[in-house]
C-alpha cells in the first residue's frame, strides 16, 4: 500500500458519501483546500473519527445509538457538513 502525504486526509480514499459534495468541479478550490491541506479544520474529518473510535470502544451497535449516522453533532453552522466558509 502506498502511503499518503501527510498533509492528505487520511479518510480521502475511503468513498464517504459524506465528502462526495467536495469532489465536483464547483468545489475543486475546497477539495485541494481542506482535504490536502487543512483536513483538521474539517467536521466530517473529526466525526468520522469520532465513529471509529466509538466503534471501537464500546461497540458498532451502541455506537449507532449514540451517533445516529447522517446526524452531526452540535450546533457547527456552515462546517456541520464539512463545507468550508468563504471570507471576503
Amino acid at each position: 500500500m502506498e502511503a499518503k502525504p501527510s498533509n492528505q486526509c487520511p479518510h480521502i480514499d475511503a468513498n464517504d458519501s459524506r465528502c462526495a459534495a467536495r469532489f465536483s468541479l464547483a468545489s475543486l478550490e475546497d477539495a485541494f483546500g481542506i482535504c490536502h491541506g487543512g483536513f483538521h479544520g474539517c467536521a466530517i474529518y473529526h466525526r468520522i473519527n469520532l465513529e471509529a473510535s466509538l466503534r471501537a470502544k464500546i461497540g458498532p451497535e451502541a455506537a449507532a445509538r449514540i451517533l445516529p449516522p447522517g446526524r452531526m453533532p452540535g450546533p457547527m453552522g456552515s462546517h456541520a457538513q464539512g463545507r468550508a466558509t468563504k471570507h471576503s
